[in-house]
């Protein structure tokens, strides 16, 4: 569990590790593995420093990801497989309401893929 959340009954190393696999297969750019970390890591920020401010919903949040993602030049057809694997983490978020428990969990689901991306970056870095 991450920084006090709610009990939940899957293995974060799984997120980590799926987002690793498909990093290697979609042999994503350091560029690009940049890209993505700035993506879900200024998400993260703004989850946890500002609480999702402005934000009605889960859409809301996708819609700020994606322009980071465009001004950045980041295109996630390049990387089905990475887009694939986060959109399998985090689309059960997008019914749900908004509130302090979902925030927290999603915010912990992001870590998870965040921490993969990181790991992804350093293994490039070797």
């Amino acid at each position: 569990m991450l920084l006090g959340t709610t009990a939940r009954s899957y293995d974060e190393n799984a997120i980590t590790e799926s987002v690793k696999t498909a990093v290697l297969q979609d042999n994503v750019s350091a560029k690009d593995l940049e890209n993505l970390y700035v993506i879900f890591n200024s998400t993260y920020i703004f989850g946890k420093q500002f609480d999702f401010s402005g934000c009605k919903n889960f859409s809301d949040i996708t819609n700020r990801q994606l322009v980071v993602g465009e001004k950045l030049g980041y295109i996630t057809l390049s990387n089905k497989n990475v887009s694939d694997t986060v959109f399998e983490v985090l689309s059960k978020y997008e019914y749900e309401d908004l509130n302090e428990t979902s925030k927290q969990d999603y915010c912990d689901d992001l870590y998870f893929v965040i921490k993969g991306i990181k790991e992804s970056m350093e293994t490039k870095r070797e």
